[in-house]
């Protein structure tokens, strides 16, 4: 069982992994299971500033946030880049999958990858896949399915100079706007 499970302690403010501004990250055929249950601090992994994730393969799921990114919170200029793998059943109140807030910042995705059945629950915001918040986001590749919340069942903008490019959407629910 390679991967992150519920057991792992190595944990700041209740994240799994913290990156500080300028870090690079690169997790190869790896998973997170249900390591972020009940936090009230932004998803399972966290990148400050000017960094750059890159994830090849593997399943991040069960990722539980009070507040922010259910699996993924990304700050002010950072990259996420998704060679395959799946991020789903993830939960917050705003980007159950993924929150992006400030800067310029890029969501690469290979057209294997899945952002699905994932779940915001919040009042205000939404995304239940893809939640953007103040931020010139570009979006590319990959595929945004089955995810749920109020606002934006696959993707939520908020203030946002966004481009999508070549993305999958399908079968995303709101139960206000933008299924």
């Amino acid at each position: 069982d390679r991967g992150l499970t519920e057991k792992t302690a190595a944990t700041r403010n209740g994240m799994v992994i913290y990156m500080e501004s300028g870090s690079e990250l690169t997790v190869i055929d790896s998973g997170a299971d249900r390591v972020n249950k009940g936090s009230v601090t932004d998803g399972v992994w966290y990148n400050d500033e000017n960094g750059t994730t890159e994830i090849k393969g593997g399943v991040i799921t069960g990722g539980h946030n009070l507040t922010d990114g259910g699996a993924f919170y990304l700050e002010d200029k950072t990259s996420l880049v998704l060679s395959g793998g799946t991020i789903a059943g993830n939960m917050a109140n705003d980007g159950g999958g993924v929150q992006i807030e400030g800067g310029t910042s890029k969501l690469q995705m290979s057209e294997n990858t899945a952002i699905m059945y994932n779940r915001a629950k919040g009042e205000i915001y939404g995304g239940g896949g893809i939640c953007t918040d103040g931020t010139s986001i570009t979006i590319a590749g990959g595929n945004v399915k089955n995810n749920t919340a109020k606002y934006g069942g696959g993707i939520y903008c908020y203030k946002d100079d966004v481009s999508i490019i070549g993305v999958n959407i399908e079968n995303n629910t709101a139960t206000m706007d933008g299924g």
